[in-house]
């Protein structure tokens, strides 16, 4: 029940940033989307995608104040959390889509994840979808540990590689926008 409680909590101050700054009220799980798509470091093509165009400039332009916080990222997907139910992340998790990518988190993750504490964490497709989402952040590395406790010293700098070659692909044209906004939906509706 506390940390039911705190997630409420947490998910008021999102609910009303998203409705000062686009000057409608959405839903709790679609606030909880655009607090997810704002903190990412290329968040257009996934605002673009999530929601309707008249909400997209709005949200772009106020994209700092909406991005979600890493206290709130804590309380909602820290490791911690138990979600209300699963939302479609397991399904998500074991898509052949996200084969390429779990690949790319979990070479990065390898000392890390081989860690007992940690491994098992990673273990929980819920997890692994809060990290492949994490990855994609302005400032990941605290969202990262959030949800997975300490992150290994020699995985650090193999993350920072993935997040310049997502960058890189993202440059390109190459960013997979339809499974990032399915995970930022999935992960929305398992909490909310």
């Amino acid at each position: 029940m506390e940390h039911s409680q705190r997630r409420t909590e947490a998910l008021g101050p999102i609910r009303e940033r998203v409705a000062r700054a686009v000057g409608l009220r959405l839903d709790d799980k679609a606030c909880v989307q655009m607090a997810l798509a704002c903190a990412m470091r290329d968040p257009e093509d996934i605002v673009g995608f999530l929601f309707a165009k008249h909400v997209v400039p709005k949200a772009l332009g106020a994209r700092t104040d909406l991005a979600i916080t890493p206290a709130e990222w804590h309380v909602m997907f820290g490791r911690e959390t138990v979600p209300l139910r699963d939302g479609g992340v397991t399904e998500l998790v074991k898509s052949h889509n996200f084969t390429r990518e779990a690949c790319k988190l979990e070479n990065a993750l390898r000392c890390t994840i081989a860690e007992r504490e940690q491994g098992a964490l990673y273990a929980r497709a819920w997890t692994r979808g809060c990290s492949y989402v994490a990855l994609h952040f302005v400032e990941p590395d605290d969202a990262l540990e959030a949800s997975l406790g300490t992150i290994a010293r020699a995985d650090k700098r193999r993350l920072e590689e993935v997040r310049e070659a997502i960058d890189d692909d993202a440059e390109a044209g190459d960013t997979d926008t339809l499974l990032l906004s399915k995970f930022l939906m999935a992960l929305a509706d398992s909490i909310v």
